[in-house]
């Protein structure tokens, strides 16, 4: 038996620094109880055996961001990524993929919310050259750079908090020299952070004694403080195993039918990454709830939360325990739950939104978490954890929920938490009904099952007039009964049984008082006494105050605050930064921040507490809100490190609009441009929002603005057109494109009302007007074509468009065309000669517009004034005619809109040399079925067609297929030449059954498990990479795409992968994707 496989399986008989498990533990929870006090761990692995992989399983338990792995057979079975992958998720990558805008790689990968496992010297299951083991040298000459940019990427503080993530050295074979990768990265790691933020586990000794001394004489650094190295793995994992909940046994538990239960698997919910799930048994089994550290731990969180901190299902659970001193409810608790136990029992409707309106800071997400966990027995209940993820996946992941471990499926009640009054839960409703009714189709006997109800959280500052818009529906107010005022005094008396100074839970207080506004100004008062601006302190706070009053959960990472008042932390302490603003402590709360990766956050309990704070601070301190605005722009710390959330927020605090009273439109600009304006006017405003396009360079968000604030506000047409201009060359798009054509259209209106009351003619403005028409019917085109081609829409949401307006530019373009039109028309009809009160001259424009008479044909008086008019007409005349015949023509646009024209048949023609940028797909069709290799031959060309039908099918069918998907008319079956490609009439034919079941095969590919399929098509190998999908064909690589939504997984994951191949009008097409090396 080898050294590492003793290291395994006994103990050396050597003596044992004493404590080494106390010791493990220690630096696993930075001296706490608990695997949560680090955020995140990575792990840096080298090549292990069979026979230690069995005591590997504690990285389960691990939140791992990435593991850097250097043997090439992991992935094998005996491998550590094999096994960690048998009942955990891990995308499989490589150090390449972490290259890019760091927002873009952690949105690719999928990184935090599934493990990523990085190979870093090859990988032995794939057979390119690029994936071959390497030795050290040439390792050092071809892998070395991509390894060490990715230890820069994870040590990133955008990435990983500073202190918040710990490294581990995981040494399971022996590393005797330090020309060694894994050393390499080492020494990346210690010079991208601090030493103490790595820790070592290693053994047996006599090996550690070898790495120990490598990294001594490399950087005079003693590790053994950082290290583990007299424990057996076996001992290793034991201790790790201990760290976590009181009692593993029971699991977590689903409700499912008959009043059963079912178990929640680990990797189950690894793959549901955009759900939050509320299980039976939440909170059970955690700790051994007689001890101390229960009772310490039910304090601490029953205090967070009375004093402002976000509610957790813990807050339940302890009032579920003791049933004399029950959970707070609003009066509209019952009712709400009512309505939506009977959408649960008797809505035939699949799929049910249902929209809680409320307030900010009175409740109304505490309401709708509480219905969560009363209804967790009733339902399957689940959290939408990010609003921006892809919804066709939220779709997907909720059906898989309703189906997990069950024969039948079970309702389930999806809560969507929206701080920001959108639009986007009717199209999540939308898109879930559909994959709900797809399922339901092919399994019809549990039809009456399949049921979502959405839950729908909605902060907004009218909620009752927007709940009268909405059925059904309910809305709570910052107000409350006697009945409720009552309750709220019976449990202040129970608080102060149990805590201190429960009158300082300002959150609790301020709902006691009924929102008093005399008390929440005097609790702003008393704290900001004695307020120095200067002091770093001060200006932290005013900038608390300031985003808490305009962004919704906003919040500043407890990592950007230690860098802003100077405080050096190597491992992170939340009470560093509280010790040093303890002047304002008692209205500062730390949050947990699920979003950007998991990081905590310092911000005010309370909204009414921040906005209170604004107007003292203007008040008693003469700082106004673009002062402070200002001084957050000029700080270098929020736009250069820390977490990208801060970024968001204050640019959302810029350009966000809220809606108005009626529910319905939104005001012009953000709550925080409206307030600068009408307290300060042009100047100000316009300083900051230059000051924040030197901040934001690559948003045209920000110049966007300025352009709609100086046209709309100032009637600044100049100036508002160079802004527009600078968004438009930051992205040009619809919207940038729409700007434009607005302030043209506002000019042209704003000239014509000033013409129309004057009482003297100008030529000249005719002159001015025509060219602005000009300049915004070229504006209009552009967007409406920018529109008809886009594939998505843009990441960056447009300053001036309402949500449906920005889900989709559609026909505001046309639209837009068709106003300038009748404004030139209306200003035509003003001259002398064309006159619309004078039928004569109102035939005569008419005529000129049909190009039936020439403007010189026009009768009219001989003066200098008319002859200056029909120069300019003349000058202009290619432009003028053409809008009538543009009218028209826009007219018929929009009015088929919806109804698409038919494609040309050009597949009955003979295949001709029509290059690659063919207006229409049909000839690349062609190729793709006469040219197509066999097994045995190469056709390089193939590739070039591909790509080709996917640009002209993007370009001219993209209306027609925007919002369902192509089907394949021919499939790669198992013959020679053309026999090879089976039409899919042939395979419908094999079939007799009804034409809608058959169909519904086809949409959901369920028809791929039937044998009369499956016998008839060939299945071809291929590869998973950069979230694409590659026919396999000797070295070609030929992108094809999934045929189904979610065909393969997100996180870009390199995977082994096979599949049937679909020819279809805009490409290639991959049903049925399997995973090779990936058991489900």
């Amino acid at each position: 038996m080898g050294q590492l496989e003793q290291w395994c399986l006994s103990k050396e008989v050597i003596k044992k620094e004493a404590n080494q498990g106390d010791k493990l533990k220690n630096l696993l929870t930075c001296g706490g109880n608990s695997l949560d006090n680090y955020g995140r761990f990575v792990v840096v692995v080298n090549k292990s055996s069979p026979e230690q992989v069995q005591y590997l399983q504690f990285l389960n338990m691990l939140k791992l961001f990435c593991v850097l792995d250097f043997d090439p057979s992991s992935v094998a079975p005996g491998g550590l990524c094999h096994s960690y992958r048998e009942s955990r998720v891990a995308n499989l990558h490589t150090p390449s993929q972490y290259q890019g805008q760091t927002d873009s790689v952690i949105k690719s990968l999928n990184l935090y919310k599934q493990t990523s496992w990085v190979f870093c010297n090859g990988r032995n299951d794939l057979d390119s050259d690029s994936d071959k083991e390497l030795d050290y040298n040439n390792w050092l000459k071809k892998s070395c750079k991509g390894v060490e940019n990715l230890v820069s990427f994870v040590c990133n503080p955008e990435v990983l908090p500073t202190g918040r993530c710990l490294i581990i050295f995981l040494l399971l074979s022996p590393v005797d020299t330090q020309k060694d990768p894994i050393f390499e990265i080492y020494k990346a790691f210690i010079k991208e952070t601090e030493e103490e933020s790595i820790i070592t586990i290693c053994g047996p000794q006599s090996k550690y004694e070898k790495w120990r001394e490598m990294i001594q004489e490399m950087s005079g650094s003693d590790i053994d403080k950082q290290s583990i190295y007299e424990l057996t793995l076996r001992e290793v994992h034991g201790t790790v195993i201990a760290l976590g909940p009181f009692n593993q046994s029971s699991g977590r538990l689903l409700p499912s039918s008959d009043s059963s239960f079912v178990v929640l698997k680990q990797k189950d919910e690894d793959l549901l990454t955009a759900l939050d799930i509320l299980c039976r048994n939440q909170c059970e089994n955690i700790y051994d709830e007689e001890s101390q550290e229960f009772r310490d731990f039910r304090i601490k969180v029953e205090e967070e939360f009375y004093r402002g901190g976000k509610v957790k299902w813990w807050n339940f659970y302890f009032c579920d325990k003791d049933k004399d001193k029950p959970f707070v409810k609003r009066d509209k608790y019952d009712n709400v739950k009512k309505m939506i136990t009977s959408q649960l029992r008797t809505s035939k409707d699949m799929c049910v939104l249902f929209n809680l309106f409320h307030h900010p800071g009175c409740g109304g997400s505490t309401l709708a978490m509480h219905l969560m966990w009363d209804l967790r027995e009733e339902s399957r209940c689940a959290v939408l954890k990010d609003n921006t993820h892809p919804k066709a996946d939220v779709a997907n992941q909720v059906v898989k929920l309703m189906n997990l471990e069950s024969e039948r499926p079970y309702p389930v009640l999806l809560l969507v938490d929206d701080s920001k009054e959108t639009e986007n839960p009717y199209e999540l409703v939308s898109i879930i009904r559909q994959a709900v009714e797809v399922y339901c189709s092919i399994n019809v006997d549990n039809a009456k099952n399949c049921k979502v109800i959405i839950l729908n959280c909605v902060c907004s500052n009218s909620p009752k007039e927007q709940f009268k818009r909405h059925n059904p529906s309910q809305f709570i107010t910052a107000s409350l009964s006697k009945e409720e005022q009552n309750n709220f005094e019976k449990k202040l008396k129970e608080l102060e049984e149990t805590h201190e100074k429960p009158e300082h839970f300002y959150s609790f207080m301020i709902m006691k008082s009924n929102f008093d506004k005399k008390y929440i100004d005097d609790i702003a008062r008393n704290t900001l006494e004695n307020f120095d601006f200067s002091s770093k302190e001060g200006r932290l706070f005013a900038f608390l105050a300031l985003l808490n009053t305009y962004v919704a959960e906003s919040e500043i990472s407890l990592s950007v605050c230690e860098d802003f008042l100077g405080i050096k932390v190597i491992h992170w302490q939340e009470d560093s930064v509280m010790d040093r603003m303890k002047r304002y402590s008692n209205v500062l709360i730390i949050d947990k921040v699920e979003e950007w990766g998991g990081y905590k956050g310092i911000r005010i309990l309370h909204h009414t507490i921040a906005s209170a704070c604004l107007e003292e601070l203007e008040r008693s301190c003469f700082l106004k809100v673009s002062d402070i605005t200002m001084e957050i722009l000029h700080c270098d710390l929020f736009f250069n490190v820390g977490v990208a959330k801060h970024r968001y927020s204050i640019h959302q605090m810029l350009i966000e609009r809220q809606r108005k009273k009626d529910g319905v439109e939104r005001e012009q600009f953000s709550p925080l441009i409206d307030k600068i304006h009408n307290q300060e006017g042009r100047q100000t405003v316009q300083q900051i929002f230059v000051k924040a396009s030197s901040r934001f360079e690559k948003s045209l968000s920000i110049p966007q603005a300025l352009a709609r604030y100086l046209y709309i506000k100032e009637s600044d047409f100049p100036d508002a057109g160079k802004w527009a201009e600078t968004a438009k060359n930051i992205k040009e798009n619809p919207f940038t494109l729409d700007t434009i054509g607005q302030i043209h259209k506002s000019n042209l209106i704003s000239n014509n009302n000033r013409e129309k009351q004057e009482t003297s003619r100008n030529p000249e403005d005719l002159n001015t007007n025509i060219k602005i028409a000009d300049n915004a019917i070229r504006a209009f085109k552009r967007a409406q074509e920018l529109a008809n081609t886009e594939d998505e829409p843009d990441e960056e949401v447009a300053d001036d468009a309402s949500d449906d307006y920005q889900s989709s530019y559609s026909v505001y373009g046309y639209v837009g065309v068709l106003e300038i039109a009748f404004l030139v028309f209306e200003i035509l009809s003003r001259l002398p000669f064309f006159e619309k009160s004078d039928p004569m001259r109102k035939k005569y424009f008419q005529s000129f517009l049909k190009k039936t008479i020439p403007i010189t044909s026009v009768h009219k008086e001989e003066n200098e004034i008319n002859n200056r008019y029909v120069e300019i007409i003349k000058e202009h005349e290619p432009f003028l005619l053409s809008l009538k015949t543009e009218v028209k023509e826009t007219f018929d646009r929009v009015n088929r809109y919806f109804t698409h024209s038919q494609l040309s048949d050009l597949l009955l023609k003979t295949l001709q040399d029509v290059g690659l940028r063919y207006p229409y797909p049909d000839p690349y069709y062609l190729a793709l079925l006469l040219f197509w290799p066999s097994p045995n031959e190469k056709n390089t060309d193939i590739g070039t067609y591909v790509t080709a039908i996917r640009n002209s099918s993007r370009k001219h069918l993209s209306i027609v297929f925007r919002k369902r998907s192509t089907i394949a008319f021919f499939y790669l079956g198992k013959g020679d030449g053309l026999d090879r490609f089976v039409s899919k009439r042939k395979l419908d034919g094999t079939f007799k059954i009804r034409r809608d079941i058959l169909t519904k095969l086809w949409w959901n590919g369920d028809i791929f498990k039937e044998q009369q399929i499956t016998s008839r098509l060939h299945r071809v190998s291929g590869i998973t990479e950069e979230g694409q999908v590659f026919a396999n064909y000797g070295k070609l690589k030929i992108p094809v795409r999934p045929a189904l939504i979610g065909g393969i997984r997100h996180g870009f994951s390199r995977e082994k992968v096979s599949f049937y191949l679909g020819f279809a009008i805009d490409g290639l097409l991959a049903y049925d994707i399997q995973y090779e090396n990936y058991s489900s």
